[in-house]
């Protein structure tokens, strides 16, 4: 609101409707900065984490321990079937985990490569990972009565593991 003073010939504003409107302007200057923020940071981070999840999902029930003969454990090694459904993806891997009553380990096996402790069932270092709707068994150094298999996707994504008890030979 303007007043205009006649002794001294000016205009004179009240700094109460100033401060007002300095304080709306900041307000939305305040929530621009924050949806700014929110398109730059989280929308991308939520993406991303949606596409991992995606990948993820389109593998369950694609890889599976299967029961019987080449799957089982002794007291000094481990041999479990892994079978791959006929779902076409990118499986670079897996991670397996052999548990037992004292002990775990790990073991990551990725197609045409050497793993310390794990062996092909037929001997060979070199290890494989089964072609679409195929099965390979792999024999472990170690003993263990429970495994775990996650499958390892391209950019190494590990997704949600499968899990059993194993038999004894």
């Amino acid at each position: 609101m303007l007043n205009y003073n006649f002794k001294t010939n000016s205009l004179k504003m009240h700094k109460r409707g100033l401060s007002a409107v300095i304080a709306t302007v900041l307000l939305i200057m305040l929530t621009v900065g924050a949806v700014a923020l929110i398109a730059g940071v989280i929308i991308p981070f939520v993406k991303n984490q949606l596409d991992t999840s995606k990948k993820c999902f389109e593998v369950i029930d694609q890889i599976s321990i299967v029961q019987g003969v080449y799957t089982c454990y002794n007291s000094s090694n481990t041999e479990i079937m892994i079978k791959r459904a006929s779902k076409n993806f990118e499986l670079k891997g897996f991670l397996v985990s052999l548990s037992n009553k004292s002990s775990s380990q790990v073991y990551r096996i990725y197609n045409n490569s050497e793993t310390s402790g794990v062996r092909m069932h037929s001997g060979e270092q070199i290890l494989k990972i089964p072609d679409i709707g195929g099965a390979y068994t792999y024999r472990f150094l170690s003993s263990g009565d429970y495994v775990s298999v996650a499958p390892i996707l391209e950019g190494d994504l590990i997704c949600k593991e499968i899990s059993e008890n194993i038999p004894s030979c």
